[in-house]
């Protein structure tokens, strides 16, 4: 019985491609101390005015505004995280007093 022959396997043809150069684009400025200061410092400084003029406007609820109002436009979630906190203070004391036996404590978060 004669063995079938295997058909020769095919050759792929490599072509060379040139090349691309790949240059690094220059920094935005988002690092080192100035990326700090953009990120950090001044999102936490503008909060900081922020916080006590809402105050005077929303008494009670004008921190957590603040510090979220800026934290969402800035992309800052410390900001948004400390608006949570400060919130959480207010609302607190609003659902203890609604449960039976409830009494106002502090939660010990600042603020």
């Amino acid at each position: 019985m004669a063995t079938r022959k295997s058909s020769p396997s095919r050759v792929r043809t490599v072509y060379r491609t040139a090349k691309r150069t790949v240059r690094r684009r220059a920094s935005s400025g988002m690092g080192g101390i100035m990326g700090a200061v953009k990120k950090d410092l001044i999102p936490g400084a503008l909060a900081g005015v922020a916080a006590p003029i809402a105050n005077k406007y929303v008494p009670g609820w004008g921190a957590p505004l603040a510090y979220g109002g800026i934290g969402y436009f800035m992309k800052n979630s410390t900001l948004m995280t400390l608006a949570g906190i400060a919130a959480g203070q207010n609302i607190a004391p609003m659902v203890s007093n609604m449960l039976p036996g409830g009494n106002t404590t502090n939660t010990g978060a600042f603020l």
